[in-house]
């Protein structure tokens, strides 16, 4: 038995000798090579680092390049597809002995990003040499204990996890559109599969700051799709959001909650997307929407919502299914008081407003218009 337990352990420690010495029997510059080659492989395009590089074995699996891109398409006018100022990954060695990922740091300082479409609609993160499968497709939907375990690993921790400083560019010739996001930083926190799983981040877009923050109850029930918690943040000058929920599955999809969406100012909203909003003064301003939101399959619903537009006030419940050939809608809305004198066209310029608003029959509904405002106090 001693035998044997001398075996073990002797061979344990020529492992972990020769998993130091690695680092010293191959050298840097011959592993960067292979990296690149095995990228130029993969993708038909060129892996550069043009910086420092260094890989370390034991106790922490690691990996440091600066300088590092990835050229771009053929077609681009733009050299690279991406490029990273500094790379930092830190993986603990020690615990995947039992099947536990630990990671110490994955961090991306300054990376570029840059999507395009061409005029034909080529994506250039589609890549000539990508093969293609042509075995029959195996069946791919989740089983309900499919998650970590599929992955090989029985936990995960992560450490220091970070984007820093990174911008993303977007643009589609075909569509004529271009989208920039800069000064992207992102942060992600989890303790465990079984912990809280948190992230954080901001960006600039227009000019305006926008902060993203989630969190999900545990991660290995995502994952599992199984039930677990879920809050959403999303925060910006000119438009707010929130949602705190639970979430059942994700296969088929079923998650409730209670959801606000908070625009200060719609018109200045419409402007920062897209073309700005003409409107009078004073309208066009303050959206509050709030209510209980619920996606169980093709149905989608929205209940003991409140929703406020300008001075006008109103609540109701909505329900979407779209399984059908013919996508139905039920709902109610109950609006108090609706006063749309002051978004009638060319109130300014002194005419007078119409006495009676125009009628269209609403046939396939068996309503008309005046039917639909029969409950309401209207004034003009």
């Amino acid at each position: 038995m001693k035998k044997l337990a001398y075996a073990i352990g002797a061979i344990v420690l020529i492992l972990i000798v020769a998993v130091i010495a690695v680092p010293f029997l191959i050298p840097a510059e011959r592993i960067k090579t292979e990296l690149m080659i095995a990228a130029n492989d993969a993708t038909g395009r060129t892996l550069s680092i043009d910086g420092d590089f260094g890989v370390s074995v034991f106790p922490v699996l690691g990996l440091n390049a600066s300088k590092v891109s990835f050229s771009n398409a053929p077609t681009s006018k733009i050299a690279n597809m991406a490029t990273i100022e500094n790379l930092t990954v830190e993986l603990n060695l020690i615990p995947l002995l039992s099947g536990n990922v630990s990671v110490d740091k994955f961090i991306l300082d300054k990376p570029v990003i840059v999507l395009e479409v061409d005029k034909n609609g080529k994506k250039n993160w589609e890549f000539e040499t990508a093969t293609t499968d042509t075995a029959p497709e195996k069946d791919t939907k989740p089983s309900e204990t499919s998650g970590a375990s599929d992955l090989g690993i029985r936990d995960l921790n992560l450490g220091d996890v970070q984007i820093k400083n990174g911008s993303i560019t977007y643009r589609d010739e075909k569509a004529g559109v271009t989208h920039e996001i800069t000064e992207a930083n992102v942060s992600l926190e989890l303790l465990g599969l079984d912990e809280p799983f948190k992230t954080s981040g901001s960006a600039l877009w227009k000019g305006d700051k926008i902060e993203l923050n989630t969190e999900v109850g545990a991660l290995r029930a995502i994952l599992e799709n199984k039930a677990t918690t879920a809050d959403l943040s999303v925060q910006a000058p000119k438009a707010a959001l929130q949602f705190n929920g639970n979430v059942t599955t994700l296969t088929p999809l079923n998650v409730s909650g209670k959801t606000e969406l908070d625009v200060p100012s719609l018109k200045n909203l419409v402007s920062w997307i897209g073309d700005p909003l003409e409107a009078a003064d004073g309208t066009m301003e303050n959206v509050n929407i709030k209510g209980k939101v619920g996606a169980k399959g093709n149905t989608f619903s929205f209940t003991e919502a409140e929703l406020t537009f300008d001075k006008i006030s109103a609540n109701g419940n909505f329900v979407v299914d779209i399984g059908g050939a013919i996508p139905s809608l039920k709902g109610d809305l109950d609006v108090p008081v609706l006063n749309i004198k002051p978004y009638l066209p060319n109130r300014q310029t002194g005419r007078n407003h119409p006495k009676k608003l125009p009628q269209p029959q609403l046939t396939k509904a068996g309503m008309t218009l005046p039917s639909i405002l029969a409950g309401l106090n209207l004034q003009i």
